[in-house]
This record gives structure tokens, sequence and C-alpha cells, in this order.
């Protein structure tokens, strides 16, 4: 056993304090149970660091009388609002001197940092004080550098005051004469705990069951061998900064550890006499055993089942595997050629209660079934979802036997009518079929094409392509068929402007398709690009058509343009640098003549930029990059074209970006 060193024993206010052992008496003058107070005053705390007229009051005692000779052994007192800058305070017994605090019988020096505010502290004295009748219990502030050091006492409102102060001018006096509360002389008690005793001091010492074990189980403690011991308390500290307390603080203490981690302590304090002693043991706490167990139910009535224990953690890492409750053991976790039974799983490791558990049972598992989806009909071109039930692995197959996928659903893109068989393959291997059947309809083709975009009135009828059969309709009025079923506009007695023709075909599979045509009797063939000047870089360029014009065939001269002649889009960085001509051209028909329209671009090849030589310079020098090849420049690193600068020491990189002006030209 180790032996703590004890410098204060504390408990939060408004919870009970620490016990006091049957051997200690408690001698004080402040109820328990009423309530407590912190009084400020000018510049500190009353009782505590004030000061009055100038005078620090530093010095606070309360008149005691012990009813026969005893020792005192402790002060229990409950600071708050400690500032600390490496102070320290003095308790003292004193004697009564005509009723005033008189002699130093006895002192303690408590530093700061050893006190806790809003709790009880219990400081006991190194050497006590023998006391019989009356004597004070003072608290004495001897640090320097205040405000940085600070410290005030609880204290309670009383009937009948009995606490005392020292001014350095008048001595010592009733604080009842000093202050007031409430416009009435404050009537206060500290509160302070005067513990005395003729007891021997407390030895603490104990036994322990165990000294590793797992979480979920306990730590079973004795404290017989413990001596002059009025109360046992059991505390386990580890990992968790709250530590774990046997609420019952008997001579047998049971401690369950709620963290797992080695060199955790157990420990008692032992209490009796006013005084406390403290002894400890390392322990290791290991993580509760665990394990994941994979069973394989043996199938056809064989003994092939399995039973697979892995991932074992937790204990302290060694294990052993048994499927008969602990009985005949072994090194790994795998056992097979097992008959259909119930087993009884145990993977056990070092400590007390360190094993896992858990019962499996196999059974013969008959082979899986599989049911095919209802048969499905759809159209050509279309895609159909083959479903299917069953447990297992889902292959389906074609008529020919060829595979086309596996799972459910599963999409296909038939061409014509096909069977389709799906084939189950459950854990065990074996199979089961069932097929479905997938009816193709042919499409009924919506596709349709006049001879143009732009048609002439005026001239003979324009019948369009078709592949289906259906109705032909158009959006907005003005537009004539000769014929809805094929298409066939009347170029008499349709009226100029755009329309969106729709042609529907009919049957199961029918398809609907729209175009928008254009009949005039003038074609306008004007177009525009954004801009006159381009850059050969990644990317196009699409022409626009104000309103009635449209797209015939685009030309570009010289050549080196890049430009698709349907729609006249530039492919920018497939062009040469040039400048070029190009003409949209709408072919003669009916009525209308051909026209054309040009429009004149420039693409201009990418600057090659030259950032000049590497240079060399001392620390200090200045620096001046000039780069060319392009109209205006961008350094990083915060350098400026043509403007001098001094880099720091070391090997910099700078990188520029060229920018070249495009001009707009007009025509």
């Amino acid at each position: 056993m180790k032996k703590l060193l004890l410098l204060a024993v504390t408990a939060f206010i408004g919870f009970s304090y620490n016990t006091t052992a049957q051997s200690c008496d408690t001698l004080r003058n402040w109820t328990l149970g009423n309530p407590l107070s912190i009084i400020t005053g000018q510049t500190g705390y009353v009782p505590g660091h004030e000061v009055l007229g100038g005078d620090n009051i530093l010095r606070w005692a309360e008149p005691l009388t012990a009813p026969a000779s005893t020792e005192v052994r402790a002060f229990r007192f409950a600071p708050t609002d400690i500032s600390d800058a490496g102070g320290s305070i003095t308790l003292t017994v004193r004697q009564d001197n005509a009723g005033v605090p008189g002699t130093i019988i006895a002192s303690e020096v408590v530093l700061l940092a050893d006190l806790t505010d809003g709790s009880y502290n219990t400081i006991e004295f190194t050497t006590p004080a023998t006391v019989n009748g009356n004597f004070f219990a003072c608290v004495e502030v001897e640090y320097s550098n205040y405000p940085a050091n600070e410290l005030g006492f609880i204290s309670q409102e009383v009937t009948t005051g009995t606490l005392m102060m020292y001014d350095n001018t008048f001595g010592w006096d009733d604080v009842s004469n000093v202050y007031t509360l409430s416009g009435n002389p404050a009537q206060l008690s500290m509160v302070l705990d005067v513990l005395t005793s003729n007891a021997l001091d407390p030895v603490a010492d104990f036994t322990i069951n165990e000294t590793e074990l797992c979480l979920g189980s306990d730590f079973t403690l004795d404290g017989a061998p413990s001596q002059n011991t009025d109360v046992y308390s059991w505390f386990l500290t580890g990992p968790s900064l709250n530590p774990i307390h046997d609420t019952d603080d008997g001579v047998n203490g049971t401690l369950t550890p709620t963290v797992s981690g080695n060199s955790q302590e157990v420990y008692l304090l032992a209490e009796g006499g006013c005084r406390a002693d403290a002894v400890f043991t390392t322990v290791d706490v290991y993580e509760a055993v665990t394990s994941t167990v994979t069973p394989t139910d043996p199938t056809c009535g064989n003994s092939n089942g399995e039973i697979d224990i892995t991932g074992a953690a937790g204990g302290d890492g060694t294990y052993t595997y048994s499927i008969e409750g602990g009985a005949n053991p072994q090194g790994n976790g795998l056992f097979t050629n097992l008959a259909p039974n119930t087993y009884d799983i145990v993977v056990t490791t070092a400590g007390g209660g360190c094993e896992y558990t858990e019962t499996v049972t196999l059974t013969n598992v008959p082979p899986e079934t599989v049911t095919a989806g209802g048969d499905e009909v759809i159209c050509e071109g279309n895609s159909v979802s083959l479903t299917a039930t069953g447990n297992g692995t889902i292959e389906w197959f074609d008529g020919g036997g060829n595979s086309v996928g596996t799972g459910s659903p599963l999409s296909v893109s038939p061409t014509a009518t096909e069977t389709y068989e799906a084939v189950l393959t459950d854990g065990n291997g074996c199979t089961d079929t069932d097929q479905l059947v997938v009816t193709v309809n042919p499409a009924n083709d919506a596709t349709f094409s006049y001879s143009s975009g732009t048609l002439c009135l005026g001239g003979s009828n324009e019948t369009p392509t078709i592949n289906g059969t259906g109705t032909f309709t158009s959006t907005p009025a003005g537009l004539v068929f000769a014929d809805a079923s094929t298409g066939e506009i009347d170029m008499t007695a349709s009226a100029a402007n755009t329309y969106d023709i729709t042609f529907t075909t009919t049957g199961t599979c029918g398809e609907v398709e729209t175009q928008s045509i254009t009949l005039t009797s003038s074609p306008d063939a004007t177009f525009s690009y954004s801009a006159a000047e381009f850059c050969a870089e990644v990317g196009t360029e699409a022409p626009t058509f104000p309103g009635g014009s449209s797209a015939g065939t685009f030309t570009a001269t010289p050549a080196g343009l890049s430009i698709n002649a349907s729609n006249g889009t530039i492919t920018l960085d497939a062009s040469t640098a040039n400048t070029y001509t190009i003409t949209n051209t709408i072919a003669a028909s009916g009525s209308c003549p051909q026209v054309t329209a040009t429009e004149n671009i420039t693409i201009n090849a990418l600057p090659t930029v030259d950032a000049g030589t590497d240079q060399e310079v001392c620390d200090g020098d200045a620096v001046t990059l000039t780069a060319t090849g392009a109209d205006t420049y961008t350094w990083d690193n915060g350098v400026s074209q043509g403007v001098s600068f001094t880099p720091s020491v070391g090997v910099v990189t700078y990188t520029v970006i060229g920018d070249v002006k495009i001009q707009t030209m007009l025509w």
C-alpha cells in the first residue's frame, strides 16, 4: 500500500461536508441548516481581508469553550472568492485574555493555492493545541500584494454575533460594534468548525480481493487492518476526472469501475480523532470482453456447420475459446464440422469476471426458392425491370442461356420478345429457377423532316419525310395542312410565321415529336456574334439570330476557321488566328430567292509572355522585373511590372500573367 499526503479535505457547499469521526468533537458558533451569507465590505469581504479607515483588518476570531481538556486538531471553514498571487494565511488558536484573543498556543500556515473556494476546507494542525475552557479560533491574513491576494469567508447571521476583528489602531472589537446590516449592528458568526479530540491518530490500511478485473465486476475491500478509525471512505480514481465513491462507507467497501485503464487507484480515507489518513493501491481495469460470433448452419442434414468467433477484445488481450460452456477450450475461435445443436460460447481472458458468453443454435437450413415477377409488355427501345424474390443471389439468363446480370430489380432492354430465367443460388450453394416473358411491341416512329427549316410561301406544297402513321398539328394558328396525316403544308393558304409542328403517331407504342418551321415570303439570313474579336482559347462561340431570321448553310473565308456549317458555332481553340468573313446562305425555295448575310470576325493568337532571365542578387539589393510579349502584366508576390523592389533572402519564383488588348473594329 502507498500513503497519501493530506493537505485539505473538501466538500461542496450546499452538500453535507465530509463525515466527522465519532471520536472527534465539533465546536462552533453557527447553526447547521440555517442560511449562510457572503457580506461585502468596502474593498473585500466580512469576514476576510477588509480595509476600514485606512487600516487593514487582517485578523478575525471566534470565542469558543472546551468543556474539558482536549486537543484542537483541525479547523474546518468555508472560504470564498480567493485571489491568489502566492499569498498565504495563518490559522491560530489563542488563549482567552479577558474576553479578547491573547497568546498564540498553536498555528498552521496555509497557502491560498491549497484552498478551494466555495467548499468546506479541513486543515489539520501539525502540532495540536491543548485547550480547556475559553479560547479563541483565529484566521489571520498575513499576505502582501493586496488585492492580487485576497480572501473572504462564509459567515452566518445570528441572533447574537460572536465574530471579532482586529484593528491596528483600536485592537480587538466585536464586528457588531463596527458594521451594520440593514441599519442594525451586524450580528455575525464565521462558518468555522473547531475539531477537537484526545484520540489516537488513525492509520489507514486495507485488503482487496483483486488487483485486476473487467468492467462489470467489483473490487471488494476490507478496511479491518486499519487502526483508530471511526469512518471509512472508499474511492476509485482513474482516467475519469470524477472519482467513484462507495456511498455505504463501511469498513467493507465495494467499488464498481465505470471506465477502463491500467494504474487506477483504489484508496481508503480513514478518519478518527479529527484526523484523516489515506492509503491506496494500484489496480488495472480491463474493458469487458467482447467477441463477434458468426454461426453457419449445416445443410442437407450434414454435420457441416461452423461457429467462427472473431474480433475478441477487452481483458488482457489473450483469449481461449469454448463452445461447450467453458469445457475443452482451444486457442482459436473457429469450430467446424458441427451438427445441428445448441452451443454455449465462452471467450475467457485474465482478470475477475473477464469472459464473454453467448448461446448459439445451429439448425439445418432447407434450400431457398425463387419466384419471378409477372410477364411484361414494352415498346421497342424501352427498358423494363426484371424482378424476383428469394433469399440468395439472383442471376438472370436470356433464352440463349447468356447471363444478363444479377440482382432484383435488373433493368434490361430487349429488342424482341424474350424469355428470361431467374436462377437463385442460396447461401448453401443450392439453386432454384423461375421464368418470365417480356413481349416487345414495335414503336410507331414519330420522326419527320421537311426539306428546310425555312420554307417559302407561294411555291409547291411541302410534304415531310415520315416513318410512322399519325396526325400533324401546329401552333400558333396560321399554318394550313393540305393533309394532316402526311404533314403536307398548303404553301398558298398558310400565313408567314414561325410554327411548332407536332407529329403524334398512333398505336400501342405511339410517339410524339415537335419541330420548329418558319414560313416566309422573304427569308432573313441575318446573324451576329457577341464580339468582333476572340482569343484562340478553349471554348465555342454561337451566333444569335434576330426575330424572323434563321440558319441556312455557314461558310467562312479564308480557310482556317473551325465552324459548324448547320448552326454557325465556332470552335475557338481549333481555329487559326486570322480575320474571317462568315456567310450564312439560305437557298432559294419556292418563290423565295437565295439570301445571304455576312459577318467579319478576328481570331487572335494567345500571347507568348517572357518573364526575362533568372536573376541572382545580394541581400538588400533592388530588383526590377520586366516581362514582354503582351500589353499588360500581372505579377504575383506583390510585384509590379517595371517597378523595383527588394526581395527577401532565399530563392523565390515570380510568375507573371500577360493580357493582350482586343480593339473593337467597326465595318
